[in-house]
């Protein structure tokens, strides 16, 4: 167990304590896992569950990396609603967890409650958070980029108050301060971002505004989404996966199962586009070796044969043609396999890419939604759900994230290099 909380990240993020069956039975958000997770071995908090920890030797103990604190509370809330575990339920028992609300009002406002309404009558609630310190923090997060009003009253009050001078609030309060489309949009994307949901859409979309002000000269306008995007890039939900090692082997016998493979996908590339409109359209290419990522062997794309036109199937076509096409000509190795973020059409694509190139490649595509997954077998394309607890499942999504992630970044630096030009 010591070798085991050594090896934990000293990252912010979320930790889950497991028995033997794989029940979950605490999950916990921390700005240091490996500290927080060492402090409950020495004294937890949770009186419930100091004993199990204490007094077990077959607790396990698994994690997710995130970007932020906030971004670790965001997690814990939907994850602790999602599974309920055993003693975080008894520990809500003691006490009443916090909920962050919005108001449904013209001019929607966001506070915390202690309690849920029965019939939320008062708005829409987001939680349960078991921190109000953590709570506030974020709420004050909020308040920084979208400008949104936090008075508790039980009516608007007449006049700018002080959050209005240090930059926390819009002041909705004084009649044509600020225009209700635009209060409305920001109130949508304050939804968005605490129900872990299109973060990156939301960034991208003020990236393209940002640069369109830019060319317009309307630099006040473009610097307030610039502060607003690198706030928002602190926290945006890229967390990475923890797999303990004795389950890699597991995951990797499974997957070969799942698909019937002919042997083990000790090597494995994945592939994913990222662009916005008709502009910076890249693609980018992940190693994994062994159930492991190998950068050395990451490799990005400048999509060079689709112009001014917005198609993700053939830019992946194109990435996966000018892979391969390489690897036979430099006489390389092939991997085990190939992951596609993406569905049904980039799959059949790929299909018929590798076909042109007179190569097989066992291939499947895992798309974002519902984490659907397409594999390729007898000149068929047939789809599978793999259960959450599945360990084939864990390292698909892991390897999946992973080039999202990857691609994302050189998207973004791309589209910064022209930005600054």
């Amino acid at each position: 167990m010591d070798q085991l909380l050594e090896n934990l990240p000293d990252k912010p993020g979320v930790y889950f304590f497991k028995n033997k069956d794989g029940r979950i039975l605490y999950i916990g958000k921390a700005a240091d896992i490996r500290k927080r997770v060492k402090d409950h071995f020495k004294s937890s908090s949770n009186i419930y569950l100091k004993d199990e920890i204490l007094n077990s030797k077959e607790i396990i103990v698994e994690y997710k990396v995130t970007n932020s604190e906030i971004d670790a509370l965001l997690l814990e809330a939907k994850l602790i609603r999602e599974y309920s575990p055993l003693y975080n339920i008894r520990q809500k028992d003691d006490s009443s967890y916090p909920y962050i609300v919005i108001t449904n009002e013209k001019y929607p406002r966001i506070f915390y409650e202690r309690k849920l309404k029965e019939k939320k009558t008062g708005g829409t609630y987001y939680g349960p958070f078991v921190s109000v310190k953590a709570v506030k923090e974020t709420i004050n997060f909020i308040q920084q980029v979208w400008k949104i009003a936090s008075c508790k009253y039980k009516k608007f009050p007449k006049r700018k108050c002080y959050k209005f001078q240090i930059g926390l609030c819009s002041a909705p309060c004084e009649d044509g301060n600020v225009p209700l489309k635009s209060y409305l949009n920001n109130i949508k994307e304050v939804k968005e971002f605490l129900g872990g949901k299109n973060k990156q859409r939301i960034i991208d979309e003020k990236t393209e505004l940002m640069e369109k002000y830019s060319q317009e000269l309307k630099f006040e306008e473009a610097a307030k989404l610039r502060d607003q995007i690198k706030a928002l890039n602190k926290t945006i939900e890229n967390y990475q996966v923890y797999i303990p090692q004795y389950y890699i082997k597991n995951s990797l016998k499974e997957i070969q199962k799942c698909f019937n493979l002919p042997e083990i996908p000790v090597s494995i590339e994945a592939f994913d586009i990222s662009n916005i409109g008709t502009e910076f359209a890249v693609g980018a290419m992940v190693y994994f070796h062994n159930g492991y990522p190998d950068k050395n062997n990451y490799r990005r794309f400048r999509i060079k044969t689709i112009k001014n036109r917005q198609n993700d199937v053939l830019m992946m076509r194109e990435v996966v043609h000018r892979r391969y096409s390489r690897l036979l000509k430099e006489n390389k190795e092939l991997p085990n396999l190939i992951i596609i973020d993406g569905g049904k059409t980039q799959l059949s694509s790929v299909i018929k890419e590798l076909t042109d190139l007179k190569i097989k490649i066992n291939t499947i595509a895992i798309a974002k939604k519902f984490d659907n997954i397409y594999f390729y077998e007898n000149e068929q394309i047939k789809k599978i759900n793999l259960p959450e607890s599945s360990p084939a499942l864990l390292l698909i999504k892991r390897i999946r994230d992973e080039v999202h992630r990857f691609a994302i970044k050189y998207h973004r630096l791309i589209r910064s290099k022209q930005f600054k030009n």
